[in-house]
């Protein structure tokens, strides 16, 4: 089956009829989903989708993201989410770096949990 172009974010503490979304993504094919706040759901659409790209933001081990840049390092965001990252879950640390420097590139740090999902 061809991939679909179509993308979704979901916020999946938001998801009020999760077999009724993934009858619909299994349908769909998406190359993309982005789920926040879902790492059993992320596995599960994993597993039903594997050559979907399936990025992950958990907001819960950092107690919040908004300030992560402030609360770890890159590797120790990398050690906090490594097992996150298993069964090729790409794992995602946000963007916003509240003092406005660019400190740590969040693609630098998708690309090291990506392999760290392949081990």
């Amino acid at each position: 089956m061809t991939a679909c172009r179509i993308t979704y974010n979901v916020h999946a503490q938001r998801l009020l009829d999760k077999m009724t979304f993934m009858e619909h993504i299994e349908r769909l094919q998406p190359t993309a989903l982005f789920i926040m706040d879902g790492l059993g759901l992320a596995r599960e659409v994993k597993a039903a989708l594997p050559e979907t790209m399936v990025i992950h933001r958990n907001w819960g081990v950092t107690q919040g993201d908004d300030a992560v840049f402030a609360k770890v390092s890159p590797q120790q965001w990398l050690d906090l989410r490594a097992g996150e990252a298993a069964g090729g879950i790409v794992e995602d640390p946000g963007s916003q770096d509240p003092s406005g420097a660019q400190r740590h590139r969040p693609s630098a740090v998708r690309a090291n949990t990506r392999s760290l999902g392949r081990r």
